[in-house]
Parts: C-alpha cells; structure tokens; sequence
C-alpha cells in the first residue's frame, strides 16, 4: 500500500514521466522587439474611401474625443530574429509617432521618438479601429485631450516591463502578450 502511495505521489509530482515544461504565466512571456528608423520610408496615404470610413465612423459612434489616424508604413518591426512587415504605423498628423501592432495576441504600443517614449495601448479608454484594407488605424481617445501614449513602459511598477532603449535611429523594448 505504502509503495503504491509513493508511486502515486512520484506520478502527480514527476507528471508521470512527461517532461513538459510547465506554462509560463503572461508576465513571463516577453518578446524583443525593435524598430530601425530609416532615413526614408514609405507611408500610404489615406484614399477617399478610408476619409469617408473615417467620418461616417466618428459620427456613428458618436465619438467626442480625439481621433489620431495611423498609416501603415514599409518599416519593418525586429521580434527577436523575426523580421515582420505590415506592423508599423505612422501618425498623419505627429510623423514621430509610431503605432506598432505585432500580431492580434500581443500588445500595440505607441512609439513616441521625438518624445523618447513607448506607451502601452488599450488604457484610458483608448480604442483602434483598424480599416478592412490594413492600410490605416484609427485611434480614438475617450476625451478631448486623452494623452495617446497611455501608461509609458518605462513605468515599470505598472507595466513589469524594462524601460525601452533609444539609441540613435533605434528603439528596442521587451514586452509580453494580452
């Protein structure tokens, strides 16, 4: 019986000989991800169309507060050894800010260069409304004024992320999944 007890326990404890790795929490799960700015890009520009959707969705949201339209650029987003296009996307109005969306399971951030800063999205009721051709996002903030860059990484107690690294034509951060 004692032995039986003890294979048991050795069973719950040794996951019954499967050497599975147990699942990192989402803190835990972090990518490193980097954004060189080049001397010259290419951003779309919003066609008749994208102003049309643009308006008509103001309207039939009954948006009040501001709205910060985003441009798919040809800047390519570094994660880790991965090189992906189509994340990055500049401001129409502020050129040094950037939105970056890494892919639907991960966080977007806005990049700030002339600011030296990236700030978390989805904080402060900030919302985005992406287009159905990919080439533009909206960013609507709840109220006149809304800072866009929401909670800064280098806010460390609130995001347990490391402060984002400027250097020169460079930004790197390291940040985790929704």
């Amino acid at each position: 019986m004692r032995a039986i007890a003890i294979s048991i326990l050795c069973c719950l404890t040794l996951g019954c000989g499967k050497d599975k790795a147990p699942s990192p929490a989402l803190s835990e799960v972090h990518h490193r991800f980097a954004v060189v700015f080049p001397s010259a890009h290419k951003t779309h520009d919003a066609s008749e169309a994208q102003a049309r959707w643009q308006a008509s969705l103001v309207k039939n949201l009954g948006h009040r507060g501001d709205t910060h339209a985003f441009m798919l650029t040809d800047i390519p987003l570094h994660d880790g050894g991965t090189v992906r296009q189509g994340c990055v996307y500049q401001h129409s109005v502020n050129s040094s800010q950037l939105l970056v969306v890494p892919s639907d399971d991960l966080f977007e951030v806005i990049v700030d260069r002339q600011k030296q800063k990236i700030g978390t999205m989805g904080v402060s009721g900030m919302t985005l409304h992406p287009h159905s051709s990919g080439e533009m996002i909206l960013c609507f903030a709840p109220t006149p004024g809304t800072w866009i860059l929401g909670v800064p990484l280098s806010d460390a107690e609130k995001t347990g992320a490391k402060p984002p690294v400027f250097d020169g034509n460079r930004v790197s951060w390291t940040w985790g999944t929704k």
